[in-house]
């Protein structure tokens, strides 16, 4: 069970800077904010030191990477990629636009050919190779009238979500061809917003806007609801929603807009609400490691720590790999 604790919280760039997007590896924390994107060190005791800054041009609504580089999904200027040194510093590598408001973006870690998927709001997912951080535009597929905002995958599938004017669905496609393999249309809320899943790919969770969240467990591409939750204190106010999700094996966390942050314990693909944080005016985006919960917004960014009653054994990523700090 997650129990959050402050360990960091400031207002970057004098706090007019609205922070979208959060994501972090071994070495380092990255946020996109309007226009930038920022580099930070994370301590072992939770603080963000800020490393490097570029321009990017755009509003940087996702962000995600691998072996030394990322990969941003920008608004209206479509993916671009970066290399990241070891000192923290930024290189721009390469870009291609597909048209339409890119709102995520996603990598599928492999090591001899990598692969990239996007959501964008002209209602299409689209498929890309990487390789040295230079894209391939492989292919895309369109369902009409859907918008797409939130993608995430493991394996063979990789899950979409979406919405319409009549309704809000999570697709399955065969992560080969783009293929539909299911389709699980969803009541209630105004947009599919997200989606997320564990580590051995046989848990999504679906962030669904006023509506809150719901889980599901996954085999051979079918998917089996299993529980929900809405944390919104108002569910017909859009401002109070399930926007952004991320977690680990044991718990799942959300980013509520002005809601705050939302903890969950996850067991077995079941649920259980643990507690809220609103400690910012709007929560935008949210990333976990198994230590830390990173959560961006419209005038600060806060750092919890993870406490938790379960025996489950916690990985110390900041005992095995220091990160780089500037003086």
């Amino acid at each position: 069970m997650a129990l959050l604790t402050i360990t960091d919280d400031f207002a970057p760039w004098g706090g007019d800077w609205w922070s979208w997007s959060v994501w972090g590896d071994e070495n380092f924390i990255y946020i996109g904010t309007y226009k930038y994107v920022t580099v930070y060190s994370l301590s072992s005791i939770g603080k963000l030191t800020e490393i490097s800054y570029l321009w990017i041009g755009d509003y940087v609504n996702g962000i995600t990477g691998n072996n030394g580089y990322i990969y941003v999904a920008n608004d209206a200027s479509g993916l671009k990629t970066y290399s990241v040194s070891e000192l923290g510093i930024l290189t721009p590598i390469d870009s291609h636009n597909p048209g339409g408001s890119m709102f995520k973006v996603w990598s599928d870690n492999g090591v001899s050919t990598q692969y990239l998927y996007t959501a964008t709001g002209n209602e299409t997912l689209h498929k890309y190779s990487v390789l040295n951080g230079i894209l391939t535009h492989i292919s895309e597929y369109d369902i009409d009238n859907y918008l797409c905002t939130g993608v995430w995958g493991y394996g063979a599938y990789v899950y979409r979500t979406g919405q319409s004017a009549a309704s809000i669905s999570l697709w399955i496609h065969n992560a080969n061809d783009l293929s539909i393999a299911d389709t699980v249309t969803v009541t209630g809320g105004i947009i599919g917003d997200d989606v997320w899943g564990n580590s051995v790919g046989n848990v999504v969770i679906f962030a669904n806007n006023t509506a809150g969240i719901k889980s599901f467990s996954i085999s051979s591409g079918i998917l089996t609801f299993k529980s929900s939750h809405n944390p919104n204190r108002d569910p017909a106010n859009y401002d109070d929603t399930c926007h952004r999700v991320h977690g680990n094996d044991n718990n799942v966390f959300v980013a509520g807009y002005e809601g705050g942050v939302h903890a969950y314990s996850l067991t077995n693909a079941m649920l259980t609400f643990v507690e809220s944080h609103n400690d910012m005016s709007e929560t935008y985006g949210i990333w976990n490691n198994d230590n830390f919960v990173i959560s961006v917004g419209k005038d600060r960014i806060v750092v919890y720590k993870i406490t938790s009653s379960s025996s489950y054994p916690k990985i110390n990523y900041f005992n095995r790999i220091q990160p780089f700090i500037l003086n």
